[in-house]
């Protein structure tokens, strides 16, 4: 007779691992609860759970008047390749750490991770908006303050409104980094002054970190806007740059590209 022997079959379930894809950029600006964009003493922080997948100490203005950029390491999926890789779909939360302390966020704290290669761009700011009117409250409640009894409470403000009738609303004197209730601190060229048969010169007041740039028409029925060149001394060539702001006034140098130009002063904010 013959003799069945038993065939046991050991079978090893192993998770398929992922591999790495491109890399996603998250850039941006970071601003302060009162619209000044971080200079440094910041850190941008995005965590996948208790893991941390990326991180970026803000230390200046970066092109473009941004002061972040993040890059996310991609996984394929299945078992991640490296603790910190996220895949498409991932839940991720956002932080601002100051001191090593985070920060209110808004308008979120949220991100979803996107495609491989793909880049994003997201502006921050940190503080409270318990009106969810876009902006801070700590702003807001600034504003109040200095309103001779005007507004009571940040409830009164809105974004559509210029307080100090200056021309720009409140929702743009806080993009543009100046104070809603003063009529002087506006966006705006002061000076323009003819120092040649080609250059001019003209000064801006400035707010600390944010970029600002110039740009022309030679018709203002055209509604075509040029980037301009510029020096900041005289007797230096132009040439195509920003200008980060320190508080102060700024003095530049521009050349005239024609019989007639117009210029406009443009704070690069979100």
């Amino acid at each position: 007779m013959k003799r069945i022997l038993p065939v046991l079959l050991f079978v090893s379930l192993v998770a398929e691992a992922g591999t790495p894809l491109p890399a996603q950029v998250v850039y941006g600006l970071v601003r302060t609860a009162y619209g000044f964009p971080y200079m440094d003493s910041a850190r941008v922080v995005v965590t996948k759970g208790t893991t941390e997948c990326a991180r970026y100490d803000i230390g200046g203005i970066l092109p473009d008047g941004l002061n972040y950029r993040l890059t996310l390491d991609m996984d394929s999926g299945g078992t991640p390749y490296a603790p910190y890789a996220v895949k498409t779909g991932d839940a991720l939360t956002l932080s601002v750490e100051l001191g090593g302390v985070a920060s209110p966020l808004m308008p979120t704290n949220r991100l979803v991770a996107g495609a491989p290669g793909s880049i994003v761009r997201l502006d921050l700011c940190t503080g409270t908006d318990a009106d969810r009117d876009g902006l801070p409250d700590e702003w807001e409640g600034e504003l109040c303050a200095n309103s001779n009894g005007r507004l009571a409470g940040i409830a009164d403000v809105n974004p559509n409104d210029d307080f100090d009738g200056d021309g720009l609303t409140n929702e743009q004197e806080f993009k543009a980094c100046t104070f809603a209730f003063l009529r002087t601190d506006v966006l705006q060229i002061r000076d323009f002054q003819k120092i040649s048969d080609t250059r001019y010169k003209l000064r801006f007041l400035s707010s600390p970190g944010m970029t600002y740039k110039l740009v022309a028409t030679g018709s203002l029925k055209s509604g075509s806007w040029y980037p301009l060149r510029l020096a900041l001394r005289e007797g230096e060539p132009v040439s195509y740059r920003e200008v980060v702001g320190d508080g102060n006034y700024q003095t530049v140098i521009v050349e005239s590209e024609g019989s007639m130009m117009f210029v406009r002063l443009i704070a690069q904010a979100p």
